[in-house]
């Protein structure tokens, strides 16, 4: 879905609420471009859902200082991709997210 006048998807104000707020009061955000894609295309889905994986971190931060601030990342890095990938409203996106929380919880059986 090449579409010209949507070639960009604001991570804005999609970090979780607990997030701390920078100096302004404003909540950080990236802005994850993705006018080169087909987001129709498996391939080209899965780079999209990488690319706001990888925004999500930056938003959400390294969460380095023990357990409770892993805790905070995780969760935030988790509510920050759905968020976005529900905006996109995207059903290859949406699709590669699943099958990935699939295999993830797979790795985790016995």
């Amino acid at each position: 879905m090449k579409t010209p006048f949507l070639a960009a998807l604001a991570v804005l104000s999609l970090a979780a609420p607990a997030m701390a707020a920078d100096t302004a009061g404003k909540a950080p955000s990236l802005t994850v471009r993705y006018a080169d894609l087909n987001l129709r295309d498996a391939k080209d889905a899965q780079v999209m859902l990488h690319r706001i994986r990888k925004a999500a971190s930056e938003v959400c931060g390294a969460g380095a200082g023990g357990y409770d601030a892993t805790l905070r990342f995780e969760t935030c890095h988790r509510e920050t991709v759905e968020r976005a990938v529900a905006a996109l409203d995207a059903p290859a996106v949406r699709t590669a997210q699943t099958a990935g929380a699939v295999r993830q919880d797979v790795a985790w059986l016995p």
